[in-house]
Formats: structure tokens, C-alpha cells, sequence
């Protein structure tokens, strides 16, 4: 292929990686707002009422069964989230690290474009 150099290959390649991350995203917040819609309530909430769903619907629950399950699972509700939130800063420092990796590859337009992504996504885990 006469003309054809790595330059152009690494931006094809950076383009077609871009786009699998935006579409990850968009596919991502749809999930999430139909998933709130039908489960209702705080992401936290959701995530117990589909979980206590999930196992009514393949280990065929009685009511009974159901709602002892969703008390056990409420009842660890806290020290779930106190485990997650001792994780933080170690999932933070790799969400950090991936991104300025990611941003070393990118063009000056690219990156600002990186940035408002970072951004968005910053602002939605201070919301939950």
C-alpha cells in the first residue's frame, strides 16, 4: 500500500478506539436510565431490588423467600458501601493513570474533547 504510513494507522487506530469508548459511555448512561426507571430509586437501591430480582426469577423465590433476601441484603447495605469508598482512592489512582496514558496519545483537539469526558464523568460520581 504505497502512501500508506504508521501515522495514518495510529490515528485510525486511535479514532476507532475513541469511538468504542464514546460508545461505551453512551451505552452505559442508557443502561443506567433504564435500569433506574424500572428499578427505581438511588443507583444503590436499584442495584438490590435487580439483584433480589434476578436470583426470585432464577432460583424461583417464594414472597416469603424474596423478602428475607432483600433484608439480608439491606442489612449489608453499609459496610458495602463502606468497602467501596476504602477502594476509592485505589480506583481513582488507576482511573487517573489510564487517563493521562489516554492522554498522551491524543491530538490537542482530541484532548480537550478527553478532558469534557473526564469531567462529565467526575460530576456524575459526585451526584451518587
Amino acid at each position: 500500500m504505497k502512501g500508506f504510513s504508521w501515522k495514518a494507522g495510529v490515528v485510525l487506530l486511535v479514532t476507532f478506539v475513541l469511538g468504542g469508548v464514546a460508545g461505551g459511555f453512551a451505552m452505559r448512561a442508557t443502561h443506567h436510565k433504564r435500569f433506574g426507571r424500572h428499578f427505581g430509586g438511588p443507583p444503590h437501591e436499584a442495584r438490590e431490588k435487580f439483584l433480589v430480582e434476578a436470583m426470585s426469577r432464577r432460583l424461583d423465590l417464594d414472597d416469603g423467600q424474596r423478602d428475607k433476601i432483600r433484608t439480608i441484603i439491606e442489612s449489608h447495605r453499609d459496610e458495602r458501601r463502606a468497602i467501596s469508598e476504602k477502594c476509592r482512592p485505589e480506583h481513582d489512582a488507576l482511573r487517573d493513570k489510564v487517563d493521562a496514558e489516554v492522554a498522551a496519545v491524543l491530538t490537542p483537539e482530541q484532548k480537550k474533547l478527553h478532558e469534557e469526558l473526564r469531567e462529565r464523568r467526575a460530576k456524575r460520581r459526585k451526584r451518587h
